[in-house]
């Protein structure tokens, strides 16, 4: 009962007595009770064309394990209180360590195994919204953060009392999620029913619990976390392969072999948060397509497929089984100076380190646990935010946060809000159009802007975005820093040691 009244004096406090007035007339929605300790859930499970199934564990306070399979598309999200982890659908182990990631993963937990409802005693911060009405329901909207984490709205049914909708944002695209059909377990209500729908028609996700079980026994190894299986290595037992690359309009084009077929171009795109193949060359070899998934480029918003490949090829590199994805590149090949086949993205690049050598036009590819720290080289410090690499750059004296692209033709380019922040004038600039991931897209060119990288100060060209959609829209992205910057240089960028060198 304590729980019950605590709930609806800190809902009341939020606004007068409208919230917990609500609730308080329907008692069935609110914790009869004490918290539960743990939250099991089995669920079935539909997305993107894809049907599996998932499990999922929410520990009290601060704690999660859900495990999603959808056959060719899986991932496991591991949050132990501290430390979140991801294990994606090629089996590899990462371990999320911006403060941001962090954040993100602590409010999520909070809110999943209702802590929240002792919100001070978790710090977290509180938005009153007031009353909204969402798919012509009368809802009350309270917003729930934790520190410099995005918001989690919860949007109460005014005539039910039940929570009838959860709000949130991820890269820059809204994410409304339906709850429905509630039972009762124990001191809690569960919804039976999930339906997440992302905005701009990238997608929905519909999640049916087929089991739910309070103050589960916890595994005791449930968060011991364990090690990437090794699915790469070098033939000939070497410890790098070294391939040669065209450098053309700025992008960088390298050979690759799929399966047993010959070598074709990609482009080489630390941008591309997963390795892609064109739809042309999946139905070649005849591979099997499933899924529609969203995916974000420059251009905007775009869908992509799943397939399985046996193994992809690199030089002396060789991937073995591998998911990927497939995407329709038809509108993007009339601008590119080649015919490609397809994005070597983060799903490859992030399990080794690379080393671009501009000037020679060749990159390296070396083993991560066999890589030493070379000499002579600059040292730039990387974050990694959804499979982006994001770096520190100052741009016109403004320090900002940037994701390296090397399969951006550009320079420099930057969203129109930090445009604003930096004091760039646009009033004398001219208008371009560039073509990528998404669409063609029309930008400002700014001529004559101070760009401080590393220790690296130069005068460049400057793309000013707009933030409607695509990664621009991404409220922890400033902006790309593309290959053109880089000229006769040499990178090397380390991703398990969060780590980037220039020379």
């Amino acid at each position: 009962m304590k729980k019950i009244m605590f709930l609806l004096c800190f809902l009341a406090s939020i606004n007068g007595e409208d919230l917990g007035s609500i609730l308080l007339k329907h008692k069935n929605y609110v914790l009869k009770g004490d918290i539960p300790k743990s939250v099991y859930i089995e669920s079935e499970i539909s997305a993107y064309g894809l049907k599996g199934k998932s499990k999922s564990w929410y520990i009290y306070p601060d704690k999660y394990y859900i495990e999603m399979d959808l056959g060719i598309m899986s991932q496991t999200e591991i949050f132990d209180g501290e430390r979140a982890f991801s294990i994606d659908r090629n089996n590899k182990l990462e371990e999320k360590r911006g403060k941001k990631d962090i954040n993100k993963s602590y409010l999520s937990a909070i809110m999943s195994s209702f802590a929240y409802l002792d919100y001070k005693k978790y710090d977290l911060k509180l938005k009153d919204y007031g009353k909204t009405t969402i798919e012509n329901i009368e809802c009350y909207k309270v917003g729930y953060r934790y520190k410099n984490s995005k918001e989690i709205k919860h949007c109460y049914n005014i005539e039910t009392g039940k929570l009838e909708f959860v709000l949130s944002r991820e890269m820059g695209i809204n994410v409304s999620e339906k709850r429905e059909d509630y039972t009762r377990y124990s001191s809690v209500m569960i919804p039976k029913i999930s339906n997440v729908t992302l905005a701009l028609g990238m997608g929905t996700m519909k999640t049916v619990n087929s089991e739910v079980e309070i103050n589960k026994t916890i595994p005791k190894d449930l968060f011991s976390i364990g090690k990437s299986s090794k699915d790469f290595y070098f033939l000939g037992n070497k410890n790098s392969s070294k391939s040669k690359i065209k450098i053309e309009n700025g992008h960088i084009f390298l050979k690759a072999k799929i399966n047993n077929s010959g070598y074709r171009y990609f482009i080489y795109d630390t941008g591309a948060m997963t390795t892609v193949l064109s739809k042309d060359l999946a139905e070649k070899l005849k591979l099997k397509i499933d899924g529609k998934l969203p995916s974000l480029g420059a251009g905007g918003q775009s869908t992509t497929s799943l397939t399985k490949i046996d193994s992809l090829r690199i030089g002396s590199l060789k991937f073995n089984s591998q998911s990927l994805a497939v995407m329709d590149f038809s509108s993007l090949q009339p601008y590119l100076p080649m015919k490609i086949n397809g994005l070597i993205g983060y799903d490859v690049a992030s399990r080794i380190v690379s080393e671009i050598d501009y000037s020679n036009s060749e990159i390296i590819f070396h083993d991560p646990e066999k890589f030493q720290k070379p000499e002579g080289f600059r040292e730039i410090k990387l974050e990694l935010y959804n499979k982006l690499i994001l770096v520190p750059a100052i741009v016109n004296g403004v320090e900002g946060k940037f994701y390296l692209d090397t399969g951006s033709n550009s320079g420099v380019d930057i969203s129109s809000s930090f445009a604003k922040r930096a004091k760039i004038d646009l009033s004398n600039s001219k208008s371009s159009s560039i073509m990528g991931v998404g669409g063609a897209k029309t930008m400002k060119i700014k001529e004559g802007v101070e760009l401080l990288f590393g220790d690296k100060k130069c005068i460049t060209n400057v793309g000013v975005h707009s933030e409607k959609d695509g990664v621009f829209a991404m409220e922890e992205v400033d902006g790309i820093i593309g290959s053109k910057l880089f000229g006769s240089e040499k990178i090397i960028t380390d991703y398990m040691n969060r780590v980037i060198y220039l020379k």
